[in-house]
């Protein structure tokens, strides 16, 4: 299962992926850990994102956002891959296009709402580039009190973009 540290207001959380999550009352629970190619599947369409902080009496979800991945064709790239596999690009904004910056990790695609992923066969041959695009559709912030007790949660919805921007 693949995380990463962020500090916020002086708070470090570790932020883990999650495939869905059980439960009608807050906090969620996410279940169904996935790592970082999961994520970045071709086939994923959404996945959970869930801050946890370390508290005295262990972890404690803070933070759940459910995350939507949009993707549409490129133009393919024209680099010399090293083997099959997918390829990842910072997507950068240019005079209103998308244009094609450095390529990165796997891992920073969790961190960039926008970015280019290519696919590479086995022959390493560039089979299809996309420009994908990652949004949150709603999220929950978490209020606990000293003794850990849910005090209010704190929900937003995003309206689902019809396009990538």
């Amino acid at each position: 299962m693949y995380s990463y540290q962020e500090i916020i207001s002086g708070i470090q959380y570790t932020v883990y992926f999650f495939s869905s999550f059980s439960g009608h009352i807050h906090p969620y629970t996410p279940i169904n850990p996935i790592d970082v190619v999961e994520v970045n599947s071709c086939v994923r369409k959404t996945y959970y994102k869930a801050w946890y902080s370390m508290q005295d009496e262990g972890p404690r979800l803070d933070k759940l956002q459910k995350i939507w991945i949009m993707s549409e064709p490129s133009k393919k790239l024209d680099f010399s891959p090293v083997k099959g596999g997918n390829y990842y690009f910072e997507a950068v904004k240019t005079n209103g296009n998308w244009v094609y910056g450095e390529q990165f990790k796997v891992e920073d695609t969790l961190t960039n709402s926008h970015y280019y992923r290519c696919r590479v066969d086995k022959d390493n041959v560039v089979d299809q580039c996309d420009l994908v695009f990652t949004s949150v559709l709603w999220e929950h912030a978490y209020v606990y009190s000293p003794g850990g007790a849910l005090v209010s949660t704190d929900s937003q919805v995003k309206p689902i973009p019809d396009r990538i921007e």
